[in-house]
């Protein structure tokens, strides 16, 4: 069995220092199986083409002979083999806020890969009032009415709709469920 690398044996060079986000997100992929039933990875491997930017591999573990062939990320959640296809959640605290260069060079190869992207800014959920649950459920609540095609007007009042609160969460998936069925 091959050993499972680390951060550090990707060119992190220190351990971060700070709150560890593992509770958070343990938190949040249990809530996304729970209310949504899809399978969310915590902090597997994504490969991508090291020319190209495509992506080539989605792995638990890398060996040292692979780590050559890919560029390799380590996102935060991944959930793949659904209908939505690859989607990635991100949970960004404040080092992200100090490396924005690298923070953004990793978002356009997830999006330029075809990756559906959610990124939650813990700084900018907090100041707008909103729970990481509450901000996640937005998110995944988009991507899911997006793939299907809702159209944008109807999508953006209702997501307008439940971040000011006006919609109860329970609510949510049922009016989900209803616009896919009468598509």
């Amino acid at each position: 069995m091959t050993k499972k690398l680390s951060g550090i044996a990707y060119g992190q060079r220190v351990k971060q220092k700070g709150q560890s986000d593992l509770v958070q997100l343990v938190a949040m992929k249990t809530f996304l199986k729970d209310r949504f039933h899809m399978e969310f990875k915590r902090e597997w491997y994504v490969g991508f083409d090291k020319e190209y930017g495509y992506l080539c591999r989605i792995a638990e573990q890398v060996g040292r002979k692979e780590q050559q062939r890919f560029r390799w990320k380590n996102p935060d959640l991944l959930s793949f083999g659904s209908k939505y296809g690859v989607i990635i959640v991100e949970l960004d605290g404040s080092v992200h806020d100090r490396k924005v260069a690298k923070t953004e060079e990793r978002n356009e190869l997830f999006r330029g890969a075809g990756i559906k992207l959610i990124v939650l800014n813990i700084a900018n959920i907090r100041e707008s009032g909103q729970t990481i649950t509450n901000r996640l459920d937005y998110e995944i609540i988009k991507v899911c009415l997006i793939m299907n095609n809702v159209e944008s007007f109807v999508l953006e009042a209702r997501l307008r709709q439940i971040s000011e609160g006006k919609v109860q969460e329970y609510h949510i998936m049922d009016y989900y469920k209803h616009l896919v069925k009468h598509k």
